[in-house]
């Protein structure tokens, strides 16, 4: 539990969950793009970081580990392989009902991840299903389509489809990361796509009926609502997800 002056205890909240029947899971990532690539490209960091995190979910009664280290340069991609097996096989040997995941890319747009080497090493692989569109892109536009404007657009069906056909993933182990939020843009005008003319906010969804109530338009390609408004002279638009049409 995350107490009001910032202390955690997560033994609070994994006794919560699991007297409802619910798992709980670790998942980690590294600070930085370095700290990524010094884990990964050294044998005794890696052995290092798998023992410290086996301990962490043995002391707090994790049911397991979820690998999130996402920010690491392709030239790692074999080494992350390999983090991926001695963690799965640490884990496994101290408890083979621990779940192992890993979190990969909707696009693998960086090549860290290879899908059929790593496939052995996890309980389920979790696509993360969204930043298709960015806080600070160029464009207002869905953080996570159902599908694309063209052939090059990155979609949860593309992802879905790369993963089990070019990543060789099963279906049955596949998890799918949705975002309950959206990002709110200023815009050059309400029209789809609208260029934007500033970074962009993050807005969770439970935000968003007290307040923003606009008008709103459904995009049927992309299978997700999104709004416009003006104030003055400036133009806002913010993409939703997962909103109750959305994840039908």
């Amino acid at each position: 539990s995350l107490y009001r002056d910032g202390s955690y205890n997560p033994d609070n909240l994994i006794s919560y969950a699991h007297d409802r029947g619910s798992k709980v899971v670790l998942s980690f990532q590294a600070r930085s793009f370095n700290d990524a690539n010094n884990l990964l490209s050294k044998s005794a960091a890696r052995v290092k970081a798998v023992s410290n995190l086996l301990n962490e979910v043995r002391i707090h009664n994790f049911d397991g580990i979820e690998n999130d280290i996402e920010n690491a340069s392709g030239s790692q991609r074999d080494n992350m392989t390999l983090f991926q097996k001695e963690l799965a096989d640490t884990f496994w040997a101290s408890n083979p009902n621990y779940s192992v995941s890993v979190d990969v890319a909707i696009t693998n747009w960086n090549n860290l991840f290879d899908g059929p080497a790593i496939k052995d090493h996890a309980n389920y692989v979790l696509i993360m299903a969204y930043d298709v569109f960015h806080y600070n892109d160029a464009q207002a536009g869905p953080n996570a389509p159902i599908n694309g404007d063209n052939l090059y657009w990155a979609s949860v069906t593309k992802g879905i489809e790369y993963w089990t056909t070019t990543g060789q993933i099963p279906r049955e182990k596949i998890l799918l990361g949705i975002p309950y939020y959206g990002y709110r843009w200023p815009t050059i005008n309400n029209q789809r796509l609208a260029k934007t003319t500033g970074i962009g906010s993050y807005i969770h969804l439970n935000q968003i009926p007290s307040s923003y109530n606009y008008p709103r338009n459904w995009d049927n390609l992309w299978k997700t609502p999104w709004q416009a408004w003006q104030s003055g002279s400036q133009w806002y638009q913010l993409l939703q997800q997962c909103n109750p049409e959305s994840m039908i």
